[in-house]
């Protein structure tokens, strides 16, 4: 018997599972006295659980150090939040309990024998791993080696860790991802926290692969290994086996070994049933199937019985994974809830909805095949679906229903002619003496023809898919919707089988034979309803649309005010955008805001389809700072819930008079930077365009450390600052165009006119700065860097024959400066009348900007010419912004103009 100490183990239940925990806790204790056993209770304490009792200590999930918990909590389902807490409690044991190294067990493993070969190997190596397989499967049977591979290559069900300076900075990794990403999505490589740790072996430099067949033994590796009975112990290869796994076993159904395979059962591995008859009594005896049916507190909303559909929680997922507005998505009572949110009514041309229903249609490919038009034409359908069958498929607490279904039926009744009245008080599973009357023949049909009968006229003329696909059910569709009748109209309407029995016996044997093949018997059963196919999507529309209440048009919102900033934050884009400064204006304007960085390209951002944004974007109002080419691509790759009753605004920076109107009409709103660019734009789309002053990117940015060390501007002179980006048009002839500008300057006697030029390439500059008043930064714009130049200098130069609205002006007109710069009647709004030149006819060349651009710069400087008579201050700014914000978000119509 090992006389070293034994290592302390954990491991993570819920309720309904500390029957297998208290099993898995004796089996290790039993094997390694004077060890402790933790377990991490990811669920409220219950007053019928005997805690006391068990041989282990209880750390609550709710008490670690997880960030905005209740929105963690909720993101997640059972398993996953069970397996996303594990690098958190590892932590726990580390800084409150103070262990040094740790073992992490499943509540679903048998301990058989003293680990010392687990103990040695932690002895020496940072961490503990047990892959999943050794050696190759025959990849015919569920799962095949590609599933396992995408579930991880080591089995997490077992991990050993040493709790040390070493592996400090890989327990911050992955409490990080698993924060985030704990998902179970295997079609896009990821399963909770499994996945992650294929990277251990790469990030840690120390770690031990057990690969010995007496370690964690299940299913999927039971294919090469043989455990046997020897006197009184199990044994692999004539070892005496470490743990057995039972992944996936039913105490009460051995049989089939584990749910999640169909490669091996008990009938054909019979020296396996005596385990596993020995680990069922053990399971059993424990108080399992008493407790196994215990509530979980996160599978409700708070204090409710309103469960939580899964979708509901990827939708939080997607949209708010921080807790920036729902920090508490559980609680039903607050102000601005999380279930107000999905409940609340969106109106649309074809009826209304919520974003609940919505996120069912969104979850289920085959709603998205039979309803596509979901925001259009779709939606009645989708909506009689919803309400009649959909709901309760999806398991839909009458909170998500009953407020639409009071909407639906205001005007049913319309639709209803004496004999649909009668129907609907017949019970068509039990029709009793109603039969005769249901089954009455209609139409002409001769000896030979299908039979269509009352009933069958009546569900044809409440079902609008039905009526499209057999528009003349007693002439030439007449068998093909008799045929219908049969194989969906009895399982989707639950008909009894003497209303379907004479029409599948007045079928052509062909029919007959087609049938049987389906597996549809001669009572209409047999047909899987629960999904719906192109030929019977389930609608029943009954009911039209309702009227949409007058105050209900425009944007709709919630009450709560927040800002989605979208668009590029890093870089030489980030450093050049106009409403990345927007973060600072809201800030001091009181109103949260999250930044929605497109600094990486979208596939780049999507982890897998449920996350693309790591911050999400859970505010209702969304600002997009980019090219408007762009904005449809970008709309798309925002979460649904975003895209859904949300007001989306372009800030459009570019001159208005360039840019199609139809890349506008994504949006709800148009917000540009003068009152100009309003009167261009608002005669030509038909959404409303806004005035909202520019936003610089630079407002309050600090300044970049020495970045003007290698430089000098010289005192008299005014300089103008210059920035070309590896983004700008044509580059290096705007860089040449610019120098010109300065030579031709000095050629004219003005040496008190200087150019601070920033470059990122600026190897070939030397000589043809040589001797001049040009200064050369030669690095990637940023921020800080830009705001360091601007500091220095005394006004803004561009160049530029692209036709937007030019970066300067962002920085000009709220500094006050003077700014030089291509005409635009979008700039009108500026007092520079001879700081603009003219460009009409350059054809995107910038040489042919220099002339008139020397003569504006000459006017500046002798004029002290400005771009604003009035410098804006951050609180005149910040007040604007946040008024029509407000405005917006309080479903109050927008002030015709903000300025």
């Amino acid at each position: 018997m090992p006389t070293s100490t034994p290592v302390d183990v954990f491991t993570i239940s819920s309720n309904n599972y500390l029957g297998m925990t208290q099993v898995f806790a004796e089996s290790y204790l039993k094997h390694h006295p004077g060890a402790t056993v933790y377990v991490c209770l990811v669920d409220a304490l219950d007053d019928r659980v005997p805690y006391d009792d068990f041989p282990f200590e209880i750390i609550l999930a709710h008490e670690l150090d997880i960030p905005a918990f209740s929105n963690f909590a909720f993101r997640y389902d059972i398993l996953e939040l069970n397996t996303a807490v594990k690098p958190f409690v590892i932590k726990y044991l580390r800084d409150v309990i103070g262990l040094d190294r740790v073992f992490y067990f499943d509540p679903d493993i048998l301990v058989h024998d003293r680990l010392t070969g687990l103990e040695n190997a932690l002895s020496e190596h940072s961490a503990v791993l047990t892959p999943h397989l050794t050696q190759p499967l025959d990849n015919v049977c569920r799962p095949p080696e590609r599933v396992i591979g995408m579930c991880g290559i080591y089995n997490l069900g077992f991990l050993g860790l040493r709790l040390d300076e070493r592996t400090e900075g890989f327990l911050d990794w992955w409490c990080d991802r698993l924060h985030r990403y704990c998902i179970n999505d295997l079609t896009n490589g990821m399963f909770v926290d499994q996945s992650w740790m294929d990277f251990t072996p790469a990030f840690l430099e120390s770690v031990a692969i057990v690969r010995e067949p007496i370690y964690n033994i299940a299913y999927w590796n039971l294919p090469h290994r043989f455990p046997k009975w020897e006197s009184d112990h199990w044994e692999v290869d004539g070892e005496r086996v470490g743990f057995f796994h039972f992944s996936g076993v039913d105490p009460k159904q051995i049989d089939a070994i584990s749910k999640h395979q169909d490669r091996l059962d008990l009938w054909s591995r019979p020296e396996l049933r005596p385990l596993f008859e020995y680990y069922s009594t053990l399971v059993e005896d424990s108080g399992h199937h008493e407790m196994r049916g215990l509530p979980y507190v996160y599978h409700h909303f708070r204090d409710t019985d309103i469960p939580i559909p899964g979708f509901v929680r990827v939708a939080l997922q997607e949209i708010d994974p921080e807790g920036l507005r729902w920090s508490d998505p559980f609680d039903p009572a607050c102000d601005d809830s999380y279930l107000d949110w999905l409940t609340e009514p969106l109106w649309f041309d074809h009826g209304v909805t919520h974003r609940a229903a919505l996120f069912l249609w969104r979850d289920r490919a085959d709603l998205r095949e039979v309803f596509p038009k979901i925001f259009g034409e779709d939606l009645a359908r989708f909506m009689n679906w919803f309400l009649d069958e959909g709901s309760a498929q999806a398991h839909m607490h009458e909170a998500f229903v009953g407020p639409l279904r009071s909407l639906w039926n205001s005007q049913a009744a319309s639709n209803t002619n004496d004999d649909q009245v009668r129907l609907d008080g017949i019970d068509l599973g039990n029709p009793n003496e109603h039969a005769g009357w249901l089954n009455e023949p209609m139409g002409d049909g001769g000896d030979g023809d299908a039979l269509v009968t009352r009933l069958g006229l009546l569900i044809h003329g409440m079902r609008a898919e039905v009526r499209d696909l057999y528009p003349e059910p007693l002439t030439r569709d007449r068998s093909a919707f008799a045929y219908w009748m049969v194989v969906h109209g009895a399982s989707l309407h639950g008909l009894h089988p003497d209303l379907v029995r004479p029409v599948r016996q007045s079928l052509s044997m062909k029919s007959r034979f087609a049938l049987a093949l389906k597996g549809v018997s001669s009572d209409g059963r047999g047909h899987d309803s629960k999904l719906v196919d192109e030929r019977a999507p389930a609608p029943r529309p009954a009911r039209k649309p309702p009227t949409r209440p007058e105050n209900q048009d425009g944007l709709r919102l919630s009450a709560v005010s927040g800002v989605n900033i979208v668009g590029y934050f890093e870089g030489e884009r980030g450093a050049r955008t106009l409403v990345s400064g927007l973060t600072r204006v809201l800030e001091r304007a009181g109103l949260p805001s999250v930044a929605v960085a497109l600094d990486h390209e979208l596939p780049d951002l999507m982890t897998s389809d449920q996350i693309r944004h790591v911050h999400g974007a859970p505010f209702p109002v969304t600002i997009l700072d980019l090219a408007a080419a762009r904005y449809e691509t970008v709309i798309n790759s925002l979460p649904f819930g975003t895209r859904v009753g949300g007001g989306l605004v372009g800030y459009l920076t570019q001159a208005p008079e360039s840019v199609p109107t139809d890349l506008l009409e994504c949006l709800d709103e148009v917000w540009v930077p003068t009152s100009s660019a309003q009167c261009i734009l608002k005669d030509r789309v038909s959404i409303p365009v806004r005035h909202l002053p520019v936003v610089s990117a630079w407002y309050g940015e600090e300044g970049e450390p020495g970045a003007l060390e290698e430089i000098s501007l010289e005192e008299g002179v005014y300089w103008f600052a210059a920035m070309v980006s590896a983004g700008d048009y044509d580059g290096e002839r705007v860089t040449s165009a610019l120098i010109d500008c300065i030579r031709r300057l000095v050629a004219s006697g003005r040496s008190d006119i200087g150019l601070c030029l920033l470059v990122r390439d600026a190897r070939t500059l030397a000589k043809e700065v040589d001797h001049l008043p040009i200064r050369v930064i030669s690095r990637p714009l940023s921020a800080g860097l830009c705001n360091s130049v601007v500091a220095a200098c005394d006004g803004l130069l561009s160049i530029n024959p692209e036709p937007r609205f030019d970066s300067c002006f962002a920085l000009a007109a709220p500094l006050g400066w003077g700014a030089v710069v291509r005409r635009r009647p979008a700039l009108e709004d500026f007092d520079t009348s001879k700081g603009l030149f003219d460009a009409a006819d350059v054809a995107g060349d910038p040489a042919a900007l220099v002339a008139p651009a020397v003569a504006a710069m000459t006017a500046v400087v002798d004029q002290g010419i400005i771009a604003r008579p009035q410098r804006l201050d951050l609180e005149t700014v910040a007040g604007q912004w946040s008024r029509q914000v407000n405005l917006i978000a309080r479903r109050s119509q927008p002030a015709s103009d903000a300025s």
